[in-house]
């Protein structure tokens, strides 16, 4: 038996490779198929696309041949449309936004200031408290409680005694309490 596949769509047909299946008696070269135990067979064969044939049916013709005899058996379909994924992608590649609300854009910020005394003095001077960089962490510290996209992940705190004095005086002068 000789089937040729037929790729239908609009009024065009194109018939891909035909192939050929035989009993167990027959002496050709052909896939046999045996009668009792029946069988199947795998076939495949490409044909180049045309956009034509996004809406198309596969129909087999079937063609039995008995010795010098042969019937057409008409065709039967066997499947819908071709496989053309790759004609639905748009190959127009670009960034896309999408807003979400649920999105958070995560980015460190550090912020560093020095307050600096005088030598044997504890006080925090007016001065000290409003250099720029002081008022800089104060707005950053304030925006943190009305802004639910900021956290504080951490506060370092980094001092020294001068090594100017000797160390009962730097001491007497660390443990002494001042508000500023």
């Amino acid at each position: 038996m000789q089937a040729t596949p037929i790729l239908k769509y609009e009024s065009k047909a194109d018939s891909l490779k035909s192939f050929t299946v035989q009993g167990e008696k027959v002496t050709a070269n052909n896939k046999v198929i045996p009668y009792e135990a029946g069988g199947s067979f795998d076939f495949g064969d490409k044909i180049a696309f045309k956009k034509e044939m996004m809406v198309s049916i596969l129909d087999v013709a079937l063609k039995a041949t008995m010795g010098k005899e042969s019937v057409d058996l008409g065709s039967v379909k066997v499947a819908d449309g071709v496989i053309a994924t790759e004609m639905l992608v748009v190959k127009d590649p670009r960034a896309i936004f999408v807003p979400t609300a649920n999105f958070v854009r995560s980015s460190a910020s550090q912020y560093q200031a020095d307050i600096k005394y005088v030598i044997n003095q504890a006080d925090v001077r007016t001065s000290e408290i409003k250099k720029p960089e002081i008022l800089k962490l104060n707005d950053f510290l304030k925006s943190v409680d009305t802004d639910p996209k900021k956290a504080i992940k951490g506060i370092e705190l980094s001092a020294y005694a001068s090594p100017d004095g000797p160390y009962d005086l730097n001491d007497k002068l660390a443990g002494r309490e001042k508000n500023c």
